[in-house]
């Protein structure tokens, strides 16, 4: 009886993620090397939101549900303590990262970069997350960028790197400083 009621919750989560994210312009589908990459859009037509034309979705593309809890597990692992507005802005520089070409093209590739977030290195993104960064992650992928395109961000009281304070920060939301 326990399995059919974890697989009957299963499958609502999966049906409300699926209703939950929009699927416009941009699909990320798995590769074989377990990779995700983009279908159906050159990475050179990707902007940053804020320089898309009004009349296009502003969806950020489509994960699976696998890429999904990734994304909310660094979100907690980095913004635990942080505003609403702060969790979803921290999913926003990932997917703004994918956008650059700067930075890799895809989603885990950003995430799994050497020394792009703390929470890889020292492995804290492999705690639980919870159901509000895993709303943030929706809400970042849903296309709110509280962050207008910024790229880092970091915690002024806490960030020891004399680099990350050459870019020029153009938000603050909670603890966090946000730059290009």
């Amino acid at each position: 009886m326990k399995n059919k009621k974890v697989l009957i919750g299963f499958l609502v989560f999966s049906l409300m993620t699926l209703m939950v994210l929009p699927i416009y312009q941009i699909a990320l589908t798995k590769s074989k090397s377990n990779q995700i990459s983009y279908s159906g859009a050159k990475r050179s037509n990707l902007t940053p939101q804020n320089n898309r034309p009004k009349e296009q979705p502003v969806s950020r593309g489509k994960v699976d549900r696998d890429e999904l809890a990734l994304m909310a597990s660094i979100i907690e692992a980095e913004a635990k303590a942080e505003p609403f507005e702060g969790k979803i802005a921290v999913g926003a520089v990932m997917l703004n990262r994918v956008q650059s070409a700067d930075f890799p093209g895809t989603l885990t590739g950003v995430i799994y970069q050497e020394q792009a977030f703390e929470s890889v290195a020292n492995n804290h993104y492999k705690k639980p997350y919870s159901d509000e960064s895993l709303k943030a992650a929706q809400a970042a992928l849903a296309g709110q960028d509280p962050t207008n395109g910024a790229l880092y961000f970091w915690n002024p009281a806490t960030a020891k790197s004399t680099w990350i304070w050459s870019r020029p920060v153009t938000k603050q939301i909670g603890d966090h400083v946000f730059a290009n």
